[in-house]
């Protein structure tokens, strides 16, 4: 396997013997000069399908971290004998990366559907307080167990089974999203960048969970109304995107769901300037 490009000390974008670009992950693979071979029993986890995530920006994610997702995932996988998407351990990854963030900044979201889901979803559940556990154990962080939530929605919603049937849908409502954030900001956001390909994610995930019915309800509201009142801009654009979902979908958004779209967008805005 050919090294092409180093993104840091652990991860380097390579080309496999068919040619193929993946994205490489193993200790202190990155110190090798490209375009050099790397010896394969360096290479812990390869990854293809990734050029969504934008290889640049993956550096930004620890090594701790993507090291508890890649041990996350092989154990969903294996006890739920289900196959996640090819992007699941990154996706996770990132996820991850901004629950220690939110932890970080003293941002606490409650997941009130959570109740629902352990009825719904016991299995997948399950597998997220593990994740909790190997999380601390490979970062050294101890999350909120409020945290279980919206990872366990990361195995659900990655779950190969029925992915494309919303796929049209996902795309129309984030192609007019994105253009809604553009005009608004004055800005031009990448579609090649990792920061779109996060906030695509959570337009994904936003419509898995409308068409499920497990759609998040409301219980930050002092948050939610603080947040309208520090952003407006953001709030116009999530009154706009709501309304896509209403003519779409014929389905109004939470003022969770709200709440969450206006840091996903606050984050997506303030990378793309």
């Amino acid at each position: 396997m050919k090294i092409i490009k180093n993104i840091n000390n652990n991860i380097s974008l390579c080309l496999d013997s068919n040619g193929r670009e993946v994205i490489a992950f193993g200790k202190g693979i990155g110190f090798i000069k490209p375009p050099c071979e790397v010896p394969l029993n360096k290479i812990e986890r390869t990854f293809y399908n990734i050029k969504e995530f934008g290889y640049d920006a993956i550096k930004d994610i620890p090594s701790s971290v993507i090291k508890a997702a890649m041990r996350i995932v092989d154990g969903v996988e294996r006890e739920l004998n289900v196959t996640l998407m090819s992007t699941a351990t990154l996706a996770l990854a990132d996820h991850i990366n901004f629950a220690i963030q939110r932890m970080n900044e003293h941002i606490v979201l409650d997941l009130p559907i959570q109740e629902d889901i352990k009825q719904i979803y016991p299995d997948e559940m399950k597998q997220a307080y593990k994740a909790l556990t190997i999380i601390e154990e490979e970062t050294g962080v101890t999350l909120d167990r409020n945290e279980v939530g919206t990872i366990a929605l990361h195995f659900i919603n990655n779950q190969i089974d029925g992915k494309e049937n919303n796929k049209v849908i996902s795309k129309d409502i984030l192609k007019e999203s994105i253009a809604l954030i553009e005009k608004e900001f004055d800005i031009s956001i990448n579609v090649e960048s990792f920061n779109y390909s996060r906030f695509a994610t959570h337009v994904d995930y936003l419509l898995t969970r409308l068409l499920k019915n497990n759609q998040i309800k409301s219980v930050n509201i002092s948050m939610y109304e603080t947040l309208k009142l520090q952003y407006p801009n953001t709030y116009c654009c999530v009154a706009d995107i709501n309304t896509l979902f209403k003519e779409k979908l014929n389905i109004a958004l939470s003022d969770e769901e709200k709440l969450y779209l206006i840091l996903h967008i606050n984050r997506l805005c303030s990378r793309e300037k």
